[in-house]
């Protein structure tokens, strides 16, 4: 849906993720005040760079045979991802603010 979901195919049915139910649930919402598919692609884009950025950052410790590490890796992926959810939406609302000219 919008090209923004990536189904898999098992016995002639499209399977989505759980998660995915709820991406196209808010691609809806933005479909029906007029943002169009090539607009949701924009969110996707920045979502992909953003994960691709943390995933260069911990992805030889999320390789390593050592159990601890790998654990650690993941620990260390959830919180800069938390942190760079932070920051994105610290700057998304500076910027509402200043187009709202607040």
């Amino acid at each position: 849906e919008y090209g923004l979901l990536q189904p898999r195919r098992e016995g002639g049915e499209k399977l989505y993720p759980a998660g995915d139910v709820d991406v196209a649930v808010a691609c809806s919402k933005l479909a029906r005040v007029g943002i169009s598919a090539r607009h949701l692609r924009t969110f996707r884009t920045a979502a992909d760079r953003e994960a691709n950025l943390l995933e260069q950052l911990v992805a030889p410790s999320l390789r390593s045979r050592n159990p601890e590490r790998r654990d650690a890796a993941v620990q260390q992926l959830q919180t800069l991802a938390e942190t760079a959810q932070e920051l994105a939406q610290l700057l998304f609302w500076r910027d509402l603010r200043q187009v709202a000219g607040h």
